[in-house]
């Protein structure tokens, strides 16, 4: 057992990735975040020196940093394809997962509030992660969602959406990629209003997962999840309108009566309510 501890297996993987093997490093942190998830305190320190601020303390967490950063990085290639296991792995965490494997793991987590903490910092970089791996698929609506799933969950503890942060450590790791999320998110939602005005001028459909195909002659830059900029001449639509204003955000709310038009708030909601009237009726009940 002393040879295969998740801090012995977590070192393997790094020798392997300093060697240059990516898949062998990836195969190892897997590896150790099960040793650790299955059969050691999951809220261990990493008996390692001093680190930077914005790198958790916990063994589980500092390998979980390295995990979810090999299935960000798209020039690893890592995703559903090349790396299955890594992957499956990774969505056992995604927010309001409730597998079998993630409810014997999940008990590890819950009797201390240390243990609550980090259970949900890997919920929320695991959206995050799957976020990202839905943007380098072009999945624009799957990768907005799976932002707003992980900012959600994010909110029900304050220092992970404290900005600027004064914590160190796990708490620090999370609000940074919280902050750069919410940043990203931001401008998908700006884009698809923007993207929303033109197609309604070309007559074109403007809902969640509707592509917007661009005028002859006229293309948009992508920002791709290394950085690189590339132009396309058609894009997905990733969020809904408001049914008054037209803005498109993930954080629209349904109205409370036929549970179908969308709004971006109460007042909103309020003065388009004389044009939604006439045609609001209550979902038809079955059984």
């Amino acid at each position: 057992m002393s040879g295969n501890t998740g801090m012995s297996l977590f070192q393997r993987a790094e020798l392997l990735y300093h060697a240059g093997d990516t898949r062998g490093a990836l195969d190892g942190y897997c590896k150790s975040i099960k040793r650790i998830l299955n059969d050691e305190n999951v809220t261990a320190l990493a008996p390692v020196g001093p680190m930077p601020d914005n790198f958790p303390r916990e063994m589980l967490g500092l390998v979980w940093q390295n995990f979810v950063g090999f299935l960000r990085d798209p020039n690893l290639n890592f995703n559903e394809d090349t790396a299955p296991a890594a992957c499956n792995l990774l969505k056992i965490f995604k927010p309001g997962a409730t597998s079998p494997q993630l409810q014997r793991w999940s008990p590890r987590f819950q009797s201390t509030e240390h243990g609550r903490i980090l259970f949900k910092a890997l919920q929320i970089t695991a959206g995050f992660t799957l976020g990202l791996q839905a943007w380098n698929r072009q999945d624009r609506a799957t990768a907005a969602r799976r932002y707003q799933e992980a900012l959600d969950l994010a909110q029900t503890h304050t220092p992970f959406v404290t900005f600027p942060n004064t914590f160190v450590g796990l708490e620090k790791y999370v609000s940074t990629e919280v902050q750069e999320t919410k940043d990203n998110l931001d401008v998908l939602e700006r884009n698809d209003t923007a993207n929303a005005t033109l197609a309604a001028s070309l007559g074109q459909s403007t809902g969640r997962r509707d592509v917007v195909d661009m005028p002859t002659n006229f293309c948009m830059k992508r920002i791709e999840g290394n950085g690189e900029e590339n132009l396309v001449n058609s894009v997905m639509l990733a969020t809904n309108a408001c049914a008054k204003c037209g803005i498109h955000k993930m954080s629209l709310q349904k109205c409370g009566r036929c549970k179908s038009t969308l709004y971006c708030g109460a007042e909103c909601q309020r003065s388009h309510w004389p044009s939604h009237k006439p045609t609001c009726r209550r979902p038809a009940q079955f059984g």
